[in-house]
């Protein structure tokens, strides 16, 4: 992991917040020189929780001494480069903020070893669903899925009106994921010193029913020595808690 200052995170944050709507599908999208060819973001790796051999980054040591005054986000930012460039946020007494160590551009299909055993977190098969809407939704739907639905009429369309002034007040677009406090205990339970962290992203179409956010983060905590696309036997969490609206 890779630990980035207030500076960096600022303006990663702002990247985010001022990217004009017509640009966030554009966000999402590298260009490979050698197949001349746009690939589509799929997810980012954070790489090693612990990054130095023996020492142990604030990142773990605030998963693992989780206390009432910690807090956990993944936050969106865009780089200079209009590139999506997520971040983790920790607050309380091991505060930090990391980045990411790359972009991932593949969609892995894990297969289904542990299929009928118990796991933490969120099932293979529902990290394979929300992963492979991501990768195949189509382009100009992209930008669509980052707004809250906070209400549903008989068409389907969002509405929320100030009480106050009755003003129509439009979608927000999300700014982070707050981390649940299951998904942090969950965290605790499969983290090691050796864990690799990757975020894939997805969709979850069922989300927008609920009037949550349809984009989908899923947290990949792995703990396999040598690592190359997906661990089979990785733990999966998704991150459903977007602020805004709900930042409390």
């Amino acid at each position: 992991m890779k630990k980035i200052n207030d500076k960096l995170a600022d303006s990663l944050q702002s990247g985010w917040s001022r990217l004009p709507q017509e640009k966030v599908n554009n966000c999402f999208e590298k260009y490979d020189q050698v197949k001349e060819e746009y690939n589509r973001i799929t997810g980012v790796d954070f790489g090693p929780v612990n990054p130095r051999p023996g020492s142990e980054s604030n990142f773990y040591k605030g998963i693992k001494n989780w206390g009432p005054d910690s807090n956990l986000s993944f936050n969106m930012g865009v780089d200079f480069n209009e590139h999506f460039n997520p971040y983790f946020e920790m607050k309380g007494k091991y505060a930090c903020t990391v980045g990411i160590k790359k972009h991932l551009t593949q969609t892995f299909i894990s297969a289904h070893r542990t299929r009928h055993g118990g796991h933490i977190g969120v099932s293979v098969d529902y990290k394979n669903e929300v992963c492979s809407n991501w990768a195949l939704i189509p382009y100009y739907m992209v930008s669509r899925i980052f707004f809250q639905t906070i209400s549903l009429d008989g068409g389907g369309q969002g509405i929320k009106v100030d009480e106050r002034t009755r003003l129509l007040q439009r979608p927000k677009r999300v700014r982070k994921f707050i981390i649940q406090e299951e998904d942090i205990q969950a965290m605790r339970a499969v983290i090691q010193e050796k864990s690799h962290i990757k975020v894939h992203f997805g969709v979850n179409y069922g989300h927008s029913a609920n009037k949550q956010i349809a984009f989908t983060p899923v947290i990949e905590i792995s703990n396999s020595p040598e690592l190359t696309l997906d661990d089979d036997g990785g733990t999966y969490l998704d991150f459903v808690h977007a602020c805004p609206p709900t930042c409390g």
